[in-house]
Formats: structure tokens, C-alpha cells, sequence
């Protein structure tokens, strides 16, 4: 129905919009002090020192590390937030009331591992960055009224 829109997650069997716009990464820039600090803490890598203290990177300069436990602070921000926007956007096209859920309900209803919750909710986040035609709207609109 929304899916060119929305994403959708499903906690405890209760499916809930996500969406990550520009006004989900301003309220993660304002608490967090970046994006790319929030994407680290969605998907915490810790990357591997040699024995002087450097970072190793392997052949192709790729660094060589692991993928650790996210915070759970972290990723109920997250949620809430992509999920609180989904809502609206979904009560936006439908015309309906926005149906409102707590922080603390989603945690209660997350039903699986953290890793896993966050590696979804980093889906979401890179999904708001990829551009579904491949030109900005602002650069097509540019190009046809001068065209």
C-alpha cells in the first residue's frame, strides 16, 4: 500500500511503519551530533589494532574488526523515532488518526536479538539516502525549465 514509502517492522506480531526522512536525522543530529555517529550506534563496529595500536585493514584497505552489541537506549531511540514517523506518514495518506505508541511499548514488544533490531533500523536509515530515480527532484525540475 505505502511501500514506496513506508517500511515495515514487525514486534511481538504487531506490524508498524518506519520511515527515516530528513525529520527523523535532524532529531538524531541535534541528540547524537551527527548521522554517521548514530549509524556507528546502530551497528557498532570495533575495529581490530595491531600490537603498536594501529588499525588493521586488510588487502583491499577494508579495516578488519567485528560487529558488536548495539546499546538498547540506542536502538529505542530508533525506533521510536522511525516508527512515530512512519505513523504519521501513514495517517497522512490515509487520512486517519495517527495511532500513537510509547518508547516503552516498542522495547516491551521487540521480539528479537539487538543485533538484529539495529542492523533493520540501519536498513531504514540507508534506505532514506538511496534515491529511488537516480536524479533529485530540485536537479530534474532545474533541467526541465531550462530545457
Amino acid at each position: 500500500m505505502f511501500d514506496d514509502k513506508l517500511s515495515y517492522i514487525t514486534l511481538s506480531g504487531e506490524k508498524f511503519p518506519l520511515r527515516c526522512g530528513m525529520e527523523v536525522l535532524e532529531v538524531v543530529q541535534d541528540k547524537y551530533g551527527s548521522v554517521e555517529e548514530f549509524e556507528n550506534r546502530l551497528m557498532p563496529f570495533e575495529q581490530k589494532k595491531d600490537e603498536n595500536g594501529e588499525y588493521v585493514l586488510n588487502e583491499e584497505g577494508v579495516p578488519i574488526g567485528r560487529y558488536v552489541m548495539p546499546k538498547i537506549a540506542d536502538l529505542g531511540d530508533a525506533l521510536h523515532l522511525m516508527v512515530t514517523a512512519g505513523l504519521e506518514m501513514e495517517a497522512d495518506m490515509t487520512g486517519k488518526e495517527i495511532r500513537s505508541v510509547t518508547r516503552k511499548e516498542l522495547l516491551q514488544k521487540a521480539d528479537m536479538p539487538p543485533a538484529v533490531l539495529g542492523e533493520k533500523l540501519h536498513a531504514e536509515m540507508m534506505r532514506c539516502f538511496r534515491r529511488k530515480n537516480g536524479t533529485a527532484t530540485q536537479e530534474k525540475e532545474t533541467a526541465d525549465r531550462n530545457g
